[in-house]
C-alpha cells in the first residue's frame, strides 16, 4: 500500500511540476514576444541614445525573474500549506510531542546542512 502511495505521489508531483514549468515557459515566450514587438516599434533615434545590449540584458533578467516566480512560488506555497496541515494534525494528536518536534526541527536541519557540507568537502 505504501509503495502504491509513493508511486502515486511521485507521478502527481511530476505532473504538477511539468504543468508549472510548461505554463511558466509559455508566459516567458509571450513576454519575450511582447518585448520584441515593442522594441521593433521604437524609432531608430531611440537606439542612438540607448545601448541596445543593456535593454536586452535587462529584459532577459526581468523575464527570467518572472519565470522563476511563476515556477517556485506555487511550489513554496504547497510546501507551506503541507507544513501547516501536518502541524495542525500533529497538534490534534499530541501537543507535547508536537512542541518537542517543532523545537527539534531547527537543530536537525542545521545538523543535516553541516553534515552535507562536510560530506561534499570530503569528496572534492
Amino acid at each position: 500500500m505504501l509503495l502504491v502511495l509513493g508511486v502515486v505521489r511521485a507521478a502527481s508531483t511530476g505532473l504538477y511540476r511539468y504543468g508549472l514549468y510548461r505554463s511558466a515557459y509559455h508566459i516567458e515566450t509571450d513576454l519575450r514576444s511582447l518585448i520584441y514587438e515593442q522594441l521593433t516599434r521604437l524609432p531608430f533615434t531611440f537606439y542612438d541614445r540607448v545601448q541596445s545590449g543593456q535593454i536586452i540584458s535587462r529584459a532577459n533578467s526581468d523575464i527570467r525573474s518572472v519565470q522563476m516566480l511563476l515556477t517556485f512560488a506555487p511550489m513554496m506555497l504547497v510546501s507551506w500549506v503541507s507544513f501547516a496541515l501536518a502541524l495542525s494534525f500533529m497538534l490534534s494528536q499530541h501537543i507535547g510531542l508536537t512542541v518537542a518536534a517543532v523545537f527539534a526541527l531547527p537543530g536537525s536541519i542545521s545538523s543535516a546542512s553541516a553534515c552535507g557540507a562536510t560530506c561534499s568537502r570530503s569528496r572534492g
